[in-house]
Formats: structure tokens, sequence, C-alpha cells
């Protein structure tokens, strides 16, 4: 397959034809972040977290899905992209369970990272979906 030549962040990457941007950021060591891999949060290209910027296009794009094209120019952390990010991860927010104490990713969650990274500490948007109550029956059968 025939190599790409694109620029991300300024710094000038050979990717693959049929490559992602975030694959080919990936590849050349640039941090695109991304929850749409996470079980349970999104699905694929559907978190809104790995936007980018390119000069031209009509919106941001989601560097999962986005296909690399000859000559083309990525920004990452713009600020509108930086915007997006934390509008996206307050969106997951509003429904994810906020009792992180009992949740068995407590200090190893990805979205509660991402959040702190973003600077996010309260939920601007109100939950959509009913919180349920715990089993009665519990775990055990």
């Amino acid at each position: 397959m025939a190599a790409r030549t694109l620029t991300i962040d300024g710094k000038h990457v050979s990717a693959d034809e049929s490559a992602t941007i975030l694959d080919a950021a990936t590849e050349a060591g640039i941090t695109i972040p991304t929850l749409c891999h996470l079980e349970g949060v999104c699905s694929y290209a559907s978190c809104g977290v790995c936007v980018v910027e390119v000069p031209g296009a009509k919106s941001l794009l989601r560097s999962c899905v986005q296909a690399v094209t000859p000559d083309m120019h990525i920004i990452t952390h713009s600020q509108r992209v930086m915007a997006a990010r934390k509008t996206a991860v307050e969106l997951l927010l509003a429904n994810h369970p906020a009792d992180c104490q009992t949740c068995l990713r407590n200090s190893s969650c990805e979205l509660q990272e991402m959040a702190r990274l973003l600077g996010i500490r309260e939920r601007r948007f109100p939950r959509t979906r009913p919180i349920l109550p715990p089993d009665p029956h519990g775990w055990g059968v």
C-alpha cells in the first residue's frame, strides 16, 4: 500500500493510505485521547473525544474513523478541539454513575482521568437515563 505524507501538530508523518488519523498519530508517537474503546462507555466513534482540527474542513473530525489524505494538516490540541473534547466528556459524565467509591474502576477509570485532565470538576449536563436501583438479589445465587 502507498504511504501518505501529512503533518500532525507541525510534525511531518508518513502513514499508510488506509490509516486513520488516530493510527497515524499513534504510530508517530503523538497522543490523541480517545474513550470509544472502553467497554460500557460508548460505541466506536461515538465518544467524540478524539476530535481533531483540519484547516478547511467544515467541522472537527473524529480521528478514530477519518482516513488520512495526502498533505493533510492536522491540529490535535487547539482551543476549539479542547473545548469540544471537554463538552464530549461532560456529556459522557451526565449518565455515568457518580458513586466512584464503589465502582470497580475507581482509581483506574479513564473517563475519570480524562475529566481531571480537562479540568471538569462538576456535572454540567443533567442525567437523561434513569438511575436503576441495586439488584436486591445481589451477585450470589
